[in-house]
């Protein structure tokens, strides 16, 4: 009879702090569960560094959790709740956070409340601490900007579906004077008015719809910009000179900021040119639409530092006949060897790509004018004929600028 050898236990031979940053990520109840697993393993739960709770369900566990946890650290605090738990006579919401700040040296705070119908008056300076870096709220509406006086630690600042006014999120965009990263998730319809904050460095709007966009900042390296409703360029300004990366679904913040759409109103740009360093831009373009590979033109040609390029091709928005022109066939072969070509464009990835006519003659300009290019990775559409799939092929066949370029074809089915 052949004998099994049993496989060694490495998970118990793993260093207590590893352990317990593993089982933290664990929702707490179940993390607690892992104590009936050995003697080893009794006692790791009071050494979480994360704790994620669900009330009313865990209403009896939580000060019993509380005050068991040994450890000098929490680096989040997680609390699914309802909006009355902020308003019950104790208010052991308030009491919990309050503990975890002075005690434990809280880090990081995320609020889902389960429903947004409910207002929750969230208390004064309830997001004050010492240590507290990170919030996250869900589904609340807030009134005013109160739960974040003196909130001057703050670094990251997540708001998914929130209900408020623009002035209350520019009041706790003013709060929060350390603030380096602000999420704007599928949030109440906004005007967004963010000017000279000194240590804003990323800004990620998604599922807003926004009428109005300022945003004027000198230390804003990232935006992410993919709103519901496209903003009206004529009431908004912006202005990041040191914007390195760019991602976005809105071809008119691009025709803006590359000057495609001349503004004769000198006003708008009285805090200096929208955008001048960009590095690495995602964006979705109709490649067989002549107004998209006109703005891709700009693109090349106002951002001459752009390094990496990352277009989704947004397929089936072009009828066959609009690439039939002989003015447009042309377009590409005729253009100018921009500076981004020349010196700085390293990686160029197209997703959904059908291999059309004017697919397949961007593509070619990029083989033999980008003379620094490292990478050019095509990813085929699904959707692409076989006639499209022989032309995609065919570019391997090029001559290239670059010697150093590696060409990925993605084909359906690979």
């Amino acid at each position: 009879m052949e004998v099994v050898e049993a496989s060694p236990d490495l998970i118990n031979k793993l260093p207590e702090h590893l352990l317990c940053s593993i089982i933290s990520y664990l929702p707490t109840k179940e993390a607690i569960a892992t104590s009936i697993f050995s003697k080893y393993w009794k006692f790791l739960w009071k050494s979480l560094s994360r704790l994620s709770l669900n009330l009313p369900q865990d209403q009896v566990l939580v000060d019993r959790i509380l005050s068991s946890q040994v450890g000098k650290n929490i680096e989040l605090f997680h609390m699914n709740h309802l909006p009355q738990d902020w308003s019950t006579s104790n208010n052991n919401m308030k009491r919990w956070i309050n503990h975890l700040k002075n005690k434990k040296r809280l880090q990081g705070i995320s609020l889902y409340c389960d429903k947004n119908n409910y207002r929750s008056f969230l208390p004064r300076s309830i997001f004050h601490g010492r240590f507290l870096q990170v919030v996250e709220l869900k589904e609340y509406v807030l009134t005013d900007a109160s739960p974040f006086e003196g909130c001057v630690n703050v670094k990251t600042l997540k708001l998914i579906a929130i209900h408020l006014k623009d002035k209350t999120l520019n009041d706790i965009v003013r709060n929060c004077t350390s603030l380096e990263n602000l999420s704007l998730n599928d949030c109440s319809k906004l005007n967004i008015d963010i000017i000279h904050h000194k240590k804003l460095k990323i800004i990620e709007i998604r599922d807003i719809d926004i009428m109005k966009f300022t945003l004027v900042s000198e230390s804003l390296t990232e935006l992410v910009f993919e709103p519901n409703f496209c903003y009206s360029s004529k009431k908004s300004h912006i202005a990041c000179p040191n914007l390195r990366v760019l991602r976005t679904n809105s071809k008119e913040l691009l025709e803006w900021c590359t000057g495609l759409r001349p503004c004769r109103d000198y006003e708008r740009y009285k805090y200096g040119i929208p955008l001048t360093e960009v590095r690495v831009l995602c964006t979705s373009l109709d490649l067989n639409n002549m107004n998209d590979n006109i703005v891709l033109n700009y693109i090349f040609r106002v951002w001459s530092h752009l390094q990496t390029l990352d277009i989704t091709n947004q397929v089936g928005k072009t009828l066959d006949y609009e690439s039939a022109f002989r003015l447009e066939y042309w377009f590409w072969e005729m253009k100018e060897l921009a500076d981004s070509f020349t010196h700085h464009l390293r990686l160029v990835r197209i997703r959904g790509f059908t291999g059309k006519e004017r697919e397949i003659r961007l593509v070619t300009h990029m083989i033999k004018n980008a003379c620094m290019l490292e990478k050019l990775e095509i990813q085929c559409s699904d959707g692409c004929s076989t006639q499209g799939a022989a032309a995609t092929q065919g570019l391997l066949l090029l001559p290239r600028a670059s010697i150093n370029v590696s060409i990925v074809l993605n084909m359906p089915g690979d």
